[in-house]
């Protein structure tokens, strides 16, 4: 047997039926609904509202199974309605939704795109591109039926999620979840109707603006624009979908018709999604492999996403209220319990509200900065829900877990943003250190005056270090609260350093005001640079792209350069190492943190500007190696 939770009149009611109860025709709806693997289907009957529950098996994301059961859905509906009496239509509210608890949907389905285009096959693009705006373009016309759409996001919606959910009358969404376009990431475009129908709500130049800039806006933003109809505190998404419905019913054709008016005075025709499908194929065939690359590590990150959010398994006891009346008429496969908004009918008491949700960006680290866990900061909701209510006329970070300082966390899969960030590194990172001059200082080490020559190019590098975070920390705002602070700490044991890098020039007989007044290395002033560059007109988290490299180096080699150094040069009371000895073991704590700290980023542009960044380092710094 099977629990699951099925909306009905007022709350909520547990329903346990056997797996084996899907049914292919419901007699109550009349509506031939086929078989379905990516949607679970159910009926309020109070408010003769269809769920539509994207269970999101496979990947949170548009693969064809799921674009397959919402044609299926699509074309039933149509059927229904023709079969039924006029004046008893079966539906007047079709609901989108999704069983993940933080995800609605992230778009495309990138891991089928880079199989297409690896195949350069442009038909299974095109196929792909044209059954994507044929079910977009239907919801957004209503299947042509006396029906209201609405989807309802209490998670992130990014790329072809936020297409699809901008082509229902109205969104419903939770603070705390995310919304954007960052196809422009991986030298894309959101190409299944996001410029059309965002500029038909708001104009051009916003929709142009989300589009190029890939930023991702969270549900605040996008409720002040205009393009969220109704906002609610996380967890009561579906109460406030519930009240919706409780004061629009006994309006029902004035909305619905004043959406259709909607659609009358700015329509958006299918031949103009399909030409601009079309040329989103063309440019999708123009795609190297470094963006080929982007798109694989960022379907890595979804599916790691979608295991970490995902909601209870099947079976497990729901913490609910069973209403006092209503039944619900069950439509196929049952599916995970979801959380369902608190009841506020028939004295059906409430539940404790949830607890705010911390996405990486939003959290505030401990005191430990790069080296502890993020601490949630401090809730600034305003009670209640806000809803753009027209009566009157009467429309891309889920909490990693905590990362082990030696390891992967439990149930890591490989696909957590440290790994990706590895996997982007790992050819620059290969050819920086794998080069025949590291070779030789590992094995032969350096003479006098090379170690000197190397130490005065460290030094200029050393001293950048600090300056070059507290301008990443000067660029962020409180939605990169935890990065700011992070650098905040690491500033502070790091800051100073530059002094140790003299003391050892001076324990070698190396003249230290030579070195202070001299230029940097042309590889050395490049990175620094870049770095500045990157951190101040870029992305602030590019400088955790120079923190990995260096740290990373320093873990890994300092330790093995001294020690080689100091063989060939007869050096045994350590004199001239206190740099590279010091550094090969605190920046181990400091690469653990490091992992814990990126694994909270939500917002793939932030760690492909650290991916970035980190290639661009590496480079440079085996071009250090090479001078030295």
């Amino acid at each position: 047997m099977a629990t699951r939770l099925r909306v009905v009149s007022g709350g909520v009611q547990a329903v346990v039926r056997p797996d084996s109860a899907a049914v292919e025709h419901v007699d109550e709806l009349g509506i031939p609904f086929p078989p379905m693997q990516e949607l679970d289907l159910e009926y309020d009957r109070s408010y003769a509202a269809l769920w539509c529950v994207q269970r999101h098996s496979e990947r949170p994301n548009f693969t064809t199974s799921l674009i397959a059961d919402i044609a299926g859905v699509q074309k039933a509906m149509k059927a229904g309605f023709e079969a039924a009496a006029p004046e008893t239509p079966p539906v007047r509210y079709l609901i989108w939704a999704s069983s993940k608890r933080n995800i609605f949907n992230l778009g495309g389905d990138l891991i089928h795109f880079v199989e297409l285009l690896e195949a350069r096959d442009r038909d299974g693009m095109w196929d792909y591109a044209r059954s994507c705006i044929e079910i977009c373009h239907t919801n957004h016309v209503n299947m042509d039926l006396p029906v209201i759409t609405i989807a309802l996001a209490a998670g992130d919606a990014l790329g072809g999620g936020l297409e699809s959910a901008l082509s229902s009358d109205l969104i419903i969404a939770e603070r705390g979840a995310q919304f954007g376009f960052p196809e422009i990431l991986f030298g894309l475009y959101p190409g299944m109707g996001a410029y059309s129908l965002v500029a038909r709500r708001v104009g051009a130049r916003i929709a142009e603006r989300m589009i190029f800039s890939g930023r991702i806006y969270s549900a605040e933003d996008l409720y002040e624009m205009g393009l969220i109809h109704t906002l609610a505190e996380p967890g009561e998404g579906e109460q406030a979908l519930h009240d919706y419905l409780k004061r629009a019913d006994k309006r029902f054709h004035s909305h619905r018709s004043l959406f259709a008016a909607r659609r009358v005075t700015n329509p958006v025709s299918f031949a103009e999604m399909e030409e601009i499908a079309r040329r989103w194929v063309d440019t999708a065939m123009s795609l190297g492999k470094l963006e080929l690359r982007k798109m694989q590590r960022l379907a890595k990150a979804q599916i790691a996403r979608m295991e970490r959010d995902g909601t209870a398994p099947d079976g497990e006891a729901a913490q609910t209220t069973p209403p006092a009346r209503a039944k619900a008429a069950s439509v196929h496969s049952p599916r995970p319990p979801r959380e369902r908004a608190r009841s506020q009918a028939e004295g059906a008491p409430p539940s404790a509200p949830p607890s705010p949700q911390i996405t990486g960006r939003d959290a505030a680290p401990s005191p430990q900065s790069i080296k502890g866990n993020a601490m949630p900061k401090d809730a600034d909701h305003n009670s209640g829900v806000l809803s753009r209510e027209h009566d009157a006329a009467v429309i891309p970070v889920s909490n990693a877990p905590a990362q082990r300082a030696n390891g992967k966390a439990e149930g890591e899969t490989g696909g957590s943003v440290y790994d990706l960030i590895i996997d982007g590194v790992a050819e620059t990172r290969a050819a920086a250190t794998l080069q025949p001059g590291v070779e030789r200082l590992l094995s032969e080490g350096m003479s006098r005056e090379e170690y000197l020559e190397f130490l005065e190019q460290l030094y200029h590098v050393v001293w950048h270090f600090c300056p070059t975070m507290a301008a990443a920390a000067a660029h962020c705002g409180e939605d990169r609260r935890a990065l700011r602070y992070a650098l905040y700490h690491n500033i502070d044991d790091e800051k100073g350093h530059e002094t140790w890098v003299l003391d050892d020039i001076r324990a070698l007989g190396g003249d230290v005001d030579a070195v202070v007044r001299g230029k940097p290395a042309i590889p050395v002033q490049a990175m620094i640079g870049y770095n500045y560059y990157a951190a101040e007109r870029l992305n602030p988290w590019s400088v955790l792209g120079m923190v990995h490299v260096l740290e990373e180096i320093s873990a890994n080699y300092s330790g093995r350069v001294a020690k080689a150094v100091a063989e060939r040069l007869g050096i045994t009371d350590g004199a001239g190492f206190r740099f590279l000895s010091s550094h090969g073991t605190m920046d181990l704590h400091h690469v653990a943190g490091f992992r814990e700290l990126v694994n909270q980023i939500t917002d793939p542009r932030d760690y492909e500007a650290i991916i970035d960044a980190a290639n661009v380092n590496y480079a440079l710094f085996g071009a250090l190696f090479k001078h030295a």
